[in-house]
């Protein structure tokens, strides 16, 4: 039997571009990727808790250039149920400027670089993300994303 949900989790998670590649961080058994970020505590600020995350998983400073908008999701990991709302950035992480290797730490396994129009092949999640980041590099829309559980089940995000 499925867990119910508990709780909403508010997140926080940062689009890091680099010579047209994104910066994803694999689970465990590299099943899929997502973006950097984690959880929002309770008493902080979206940007102080995308600061911190960023600190603990990359040990990086970081420069918030935009707010890009959020993703609202319910998934299921682990067999556990989940209703995520993810505020997503774009960063800048300070003194990074090449493709070069970057070491994760806390609980990410590894994280890596991966080309733009590669998004599907290493199955960032959720699914709509392989669409809307090189529609949203490629086109630098102003309108804030606004990603609903609706918008995502049409496009067998989850």
């Amino acid at each position: 039997m499925k867990q119910k949900i508990s709780k909403i989790q508010n997140c926080v998670d940062a689009v890091i571009v680099v010579k047209n590649h994104l910066l994803v961080c694999d689970v465990e058994d590299n099943s899929f990727t997502y973006l950097p970020g984690g959880r929002v505590e309770i008493g902080e600020s979206m940007p102080d808790a995308l600061k911190r995350e960023m600190q603990e998983e990359l040990k990086k400073g970081i420069r918030i250039k935009s707010y890009i908008g959020y993703i609202d999701q319910l998934f299921e990991l682990k067999r556990k149920q989940y209703h995520e709302i993810a505020h997503i950035y774009m960063v800048d992480l300070e003194g990074v400027t090449t493709l070069d290797a970057l070491e994760s730490f806390e609980e990410v396994p590894s994280v890596r670089w991966v080309a733009i129009d590669k998004l599907a092949t290493a199955n960032l999640k959720p699914d709509i993300l392989q669409t809307k980041i090189p529609e949203l590099l490629n086109n630098n829309p102003t309108e804030v994303w606004t990603i609903s559980q609706n918008e995502i089940k049409s496009n067998k995000s989850v």
